[in-house]
């Protein structure tokens, strides 16, 4: 059976038809808003980035509320606190907006998104061919034209489109770094891991990697890149103004009511936690602390024990982690599709295995794309707060495969890239 599933997939005319429908998907559901309802979407989290890139292109400090009441001219109308807490190298980035009009800026962003996923495509395919496996003439029959697939065609990816969110920006970032890191091009690794910290929450068990291989020279690169995009901002406010602002800013971000613990959008362990036992017990949550230093301890035992492991497939536990115990909203999953080709390397000549992989990737899907669509009673959406145990099956999964691929490589002397 899984010989005639692959013949077929093998054939062009189905490649090209899994492509062109992924890009019909993003361009429907991430741009269109097909079957969206709702204030929400339609770029609108775009909203606060554009109105910081119109402050720094004037001069003026894009972290205070009041130059962004002078900014705010000529927008929609929004109830919502101005919270712009990005990191000031987001500078380039909001700047470009800022000097279109709202709707050119709007059209920038979407031009920006596609080209982050073509970018996040071709580094995907890069890492998946990157590393020597015992699949690799599975690998190289064709099949791995649906990585770009998925990579683009996928809830997650049209999630951060349809938000106005930066995240296919970060994603495309983390992974090229990582595949220049790989590489040992460190001034092209350090420049993309640069532009990784403008979502730092989401890189920063990944540049805790690097500092345990002692990476000294991609971090100085990445600390040159942030100096260089941030340089408008520390000319408006100096280095000690620029730092404070920052921080006030996301001070007042983190007391949004979208951040507290409870809210469905939320993508870590400790939130479920409460969420489900809040549901169940009538308004008596379990808030446990936070559970980035599990996470730290788990990366510090994943580099002890290295050798043991594929070296890219550290790059998607280290995300899954990250999303598990530490920080991140539902729309910067579309980070975790580098999921997509570390799993398929390792279970494209298995069927029970892929299955098993396709799965999780509905699972995931539903839970977080499905709810935007349509008005689920709260016990569904409570109940759905169990994607999280799916990326730590993801992750658990994957360091499974990764040592049993790697032990396989070891007694067959087969060198790894």
């Amino acid at each position: 059976m899984l010989f005639w599933i692959k013949s077929v997939f093998r054939h062009p005319a189905c490649r090209w038809f899994v492509l062109i429908a992924s890009l019909v998907f993003i361009v429907g559901f991430g741009v269109i808003g097909f079957g969206r309802g709702g204030p929400f979407g339609r770029q609108y989290d775009m909203r606060f980035l554009y109105v910081a890139g119109r402050a720094w292109l004037a001069g003026l400090n894009a972290y205070s509320p009041f130059v962004a009441d002078q900014m705010s001219y000529g927008l929609p109308e929004t109830q919502r606190i101005y919270d712009f807490a990005y990191p000031p190298q987001i500078a380039p980035i909001v700047m470009i907006l800022g000097a279109f009009s709202w709707q050119r800026a709007r059209h920038a962003l979407i031009l920006l998104h596609f080209i982050s996923c073509g970018a996040l495509a071709w580094w995907c395919v890069g890492l998946l061919r990157q590393e020597v496996t015992h699949k690799w003439e599975t690998l190289h029959q064709g099949m791995w034209w649906y990585v770009p697939a998925l990579v683009i065609g996928n809830p997650f990816t049209a999630e951060a489109l349809w938000m106005g969110q930066t995240s296919t920006i970060v994603g495309a970032a983390i992974v090229g770094g990582w595949y220049y890191y790989k590489r040992q091009q460190w001034l092209v690794s350090g420049f993309l891991w640069a532009i990784a910290t403008i979502k730092p929450h989401l890189c920063i068990l990944l540049l805790l990697w690097l500092v345990l291989e002692r990476q000294w020279r991609i971090l100085g690169a990445m600390v040159g890149g942030i100096t260089i995009l941030a340089s408008i901002p520390i000319k408006v406010s100096g280095i000690p103004g620029i730092v404070i602002d920052w921080v006030s800013a996301v001070m007042v971000y983190k007391e949004q009511p979208f951040n507290e613990l409870g809210w469905y959008g939320k993508m870590y362990l400790q939130n479920a936690i409460y969420a489900i036992s809040d549901y169940w017990t009538d308004g008596n949550g379990l808030a446990l602390p936070n559970l980035m230093p599990l996470a730290v301890v788990f990366i510090v035992a994943l580099w002890w024990f290295r050798d043991r492991f594929l070296l890219n497939d550290i790059l998607g536990i280290a995300l899954a982690l990250t999303f598990s115990f530490g920080f991140g909203n539902y729309y910067d999953l579309v980070i975790l599709v580098i999921l997509v080709p570390l799993f398929w390397r390792h279970v494209c000549d298995s069927l029970a295995q892929t299955l098993m992989a396709l799965f999780l990737f509905v699972g995931l899907s539903f839970a977080i794309f499905l709810p935007r669509l349509f008005d689920f009673p709260h016990v569904v959406l409570v109940l759905l707060q169990l994607r999280v145990f799916l990326i730590l099956g993801s992750a658990s999964w994957l360091s499974y495969l990764s040592c049993k691929q790697t032990k396989y490589l070891k007694q067959n002397r087969i060198v790894r890239a």
